[in-house]
C-alpha cells in the first residue's frame, strides 16, 4: 500500500485504482526521471522495517510494474 501511495502522489491517480500489474511507463505514464526518483521514497519505506536499507535509482529503473516496485521494497526489508 505504501508503494502505491508514492505512485499515487506522482501520478495523481487514486491509490485504489492503481493495479499491481500496471506498467509504470505505459499505464501510469511515468517518465524515466520519475521512475529513477522513486528510489528516495522507496528507501524511506524500506527503512521503516530495516534501518540502513537503500534502494537505488538503478534498481527502480529495472521495475516495469507496480508489483515489481513492491517486490523491490519488500525484498530490501528482508
Amino acid at each position: 500500500l505504501e508503494v502505491k501511495k508514492v505512485i499515487s502522489r506522482i501520478t495523481g491517480k487514486p491509490v485504489a485504482t492503481i493495479g499491481d500489474d500496471e506498467s509504470l511507463t505505459d499505464d501510469l505514464h511515468l517518465n524515466g526521471l520519475q521512475v529513477r526518483a522513486l528510489g528516495v521514497p522507496f528507501t524511506n519505506i524500506a527503512r521503516k522495517f530495516k534501518p540502513g536499507a537503500v534502494i537505488t535509482s538503478d534498481e527502480c529503473e529495472d521495475c516495469d510494474t507496480v508489483e515489481d516496485c513492491t517486490n523491490l521494497v519488500v525484498g530490501e526489508t528482508n
